[in-house]
């Protein structure tokens, strides 16, 4: 299957979406086929359904040539924005497997916009698994100022685990420690 260039995924957030914290519905998880993330999120913006698609920019080499794309962030997950009709519609496209209600939409909020604000600041990110272990801090200078996240420590920087709990994954960033408080 081709790579497709950036210009040719969907966006991160469909455009008739001001701020991912505007939204005044329910938060739902979609938990897709397999390799249906982008087309779920296409078919999303045709029916004008708010939704979140963590998308990464990665180079990969196919036939011995260097092609850049866009990789799902999460595998398997799409977040979006409505109510039980909104559920259903989504339903309809027959390219999921599941609905996932989120039962505290406050936390989902938080770490949806937590995700988000690391993608638009052009941090590197990284995908991990769910991590438990480590301080909880809060990050007091620069363009992730004020999200929290789990510590893993590294030899010059601290990388920061900015988790979404109800899928059980994460990403990291790096943060210069003197950029980080105790949460």
């Amino acid at each position: 299957m081709p790579i497709l260039s950036p210009s040719e995924n969907p966006p991160i957030v469909p455009e008739f979406v001001q701020s991912l914290t505007n939204l005044s519905q329910d938060w739902w998880v979609a938990h897709t086929r397999s390799r249906q993330e982008k087309a779920l999120a296409w078919d999303l913006v045709r029916k004008g359904v708010p939704y979140f698609l963590p998308l990464i920019e990665e180079q990969r080499v196919i036939c011995g040539k260097r092609r850049r794309g866009m990789r799902v962030l999460f595998p398997g997950y799409v977040f979006f924005n409505g109510n039980a009709d909104t559920r259903y519609e989504v339903f309809t496209t027959d390219r999921i497997c599941q609905v996932i209600p989120v039962n505290d939409q406050s936390e989902i909020q938080g770490e949806l916009l937590g995700i988000f604000e690391a993608l638009q600041s052009r941090q590197v990110v990284e995908w991990h698994p769910h991590v438990h272990e480590g301080c909880k801090v809060r990050i007091r200078r620069g363009p992730m100022k004020g999200m929290t996240g789990v510590v893993l420590q590294s030899e010059r920087w601290h990388r920061i685990a900015l988790n979404v709990s109800l899928i059980g994954q994460s990403i990291t960033i790096e943060v210069h420690g003197d950029d980080l408080d105790p949460a």
